[in-house]
C-alpha cells in the first residue's frame, strides 16, 4: 500500500508490513502513478544512493494518470529563471 505520495516532487513511499518503507519515484511507474492508499505491484532492488534502503521498480496499479502533478503543470515545480545582471 502506498503510505505517502507527493505529487509536487514525484515520489513517495510504499509500506510493507514488517519491513522498512520502500521508496518510489514517478519515473519507475508504468502506465499510471500512485496516490496515497493505492495498492500497487512492483519489483524491489537496493538503492544505489542510500545503503540499506530499497527502491520500487516497474510500479503498476496506481489510480492517477501518469505525469499528473497536483496543480503544477509540466514538471515537478516552478521553473527557476534568472535575469542576467540581477541577483
Amino acid at each position: 500500500r502506498v503510505r505517502t505520495w507527493n505529487d509536487q516532487k514525484g515520489y513517495g513511499f510504499i509500506e510493507i508490513e514488517g519491513q522498512p518503507n520502500v521508496w518510489v519515484h514517478v519515473k519507475e511507474c508504468v502506465g499510471t502513478q500512485p496516490v496515497t492508499g493505492d495498492l500497487v505491484r512492483f519489483d524491489m532492488e537496493p538503492s544505489q544512493t542510500k545503503p540499506g534502503q530499497m527502491v520500487a521498480k516497474n510500479v503498476t496499479g496506481g489510480s492517477a494518470a501518469l505525469g499528473q502533478r497536483g496543480s503544477q503543470e509540466g514538471g515537478y515545480g516552478p521553473a527557476k529563471t534568472s535575469t542576467p545582471g540581477m541577483v
